[in-house]
């Protein structure tokens, strides 16, 4: 809202017009009333210059938040990146790394499944048949690199002759406890 101002001039004041009481008076109240409308006018827009000031502030204020916040998002988007990066690496390993198990892990798992099999038919008390002995072979890849492990083989290299056989047995164990008598130890 833009204030009008009275025009104020002195024009055709001069040293016998200034005699006029009248015409000074009324020059006097014109002047007095372009101050009031002036002084009005700087009010109001120290009015709006306070509210826009307060506004700046609050602006201020919310654009160093969200710098703060861009920063932290900018910093936690980083470690995001570079733990991006460590599960590519990780699954590109994964792609070029054969599988492997230790021979003993392979006879300790069909044993623990022979076992968990003999001990569901005994649970049951029912007729049933127990597993007495198995023969395993496999055919794969074996790697001594750290200890005796079979490994599996990328399809090219599957053949009669490049892969290596591993057989093995499983028997039970003698069921029989031995016992010292206490009698028939001498004294």
């Amino acid at each position: 809202m833009a204030t009008t101002f009275l025009p104020f001039e002195l024009g055709g004041l001069t040293g016998d017009n200034l005699k006029n009481v009248d015409l000074v008076r009324g020059k006097f109240n014109e002047a007095l009333q372009a101050v009031n409308v002036r002084d009005a006018e700087i009010q109001r827009l120290s009015n709006v210059n306070g509210a826009l000031q307060k506004q700046f502030t609050e602006a201020n204020r919310l654009v160093t938040a969200r710098s703060d916040e861009v920063t932290g998002l900018r910093q936690e988007l980083a470690v995001q990146a570079g733990r991006v990066q460590e599960l590519r690496n990780q699954l590109e390993q994964l792609a070029i790394k054969v599988p492997k198990i230790g021979v003993q892990d392979l006879v300790s798992q069909f044993k623990g499944n022979i076992d968990r099999i003999n001990a569901d038919v005994i649970s049951r008390k029912t007729t049933g048949m127990l597993v007495d002995s198995v023969e395993v072979e496999v055919r794969g890849g074996i790697d001594v690199s750290d200890g005796l492990r079979i490994t599996q083989l990328p399809p090219s290299a599957l053949g009669e002759t490049s892969v290596s056989v591993l057989k093995f047995s499983l028997r039970p164990t003698s069921a029989l406890k031995i016992v010292e008598d206490d009698d028939a130890r001498p004294r």
